[in-house]
């Protein structure tokens, strides 16, 4: 979250650029793509941290559980 927001702010490239430079020039196209890929950015990491996490919580009971739920 820290990374996207600093981008947002004073970035001249990358993802926050282009999503700021859509809404800024009225192209709602760039904007739909730009939110997209950051969405698939953002699921794609959760489920890289819940792969490495996933060794360290095999101890607790409600872990499987909970993925099923």
């Amino acid at each position: 979250m820290f990374v996207v927001a600093a981008e947002l702010i004073g970035a001249s490239e990358g993802l926050g650029y282009l999503l700021l430079d859509g809404q800024q020039l009225g192209k709602p196209a760039q904007i739909l793509a730009a939110i997209v890929i950051f969405a698939i950015l953002g699921k794609l990491t959760d489920w890289l941290i819940e792969l490495a996490a996933a060794p360290f919580l095999r101890w607790q009971d409600a872990f499987g559980r909970a993925k099923g739920a």
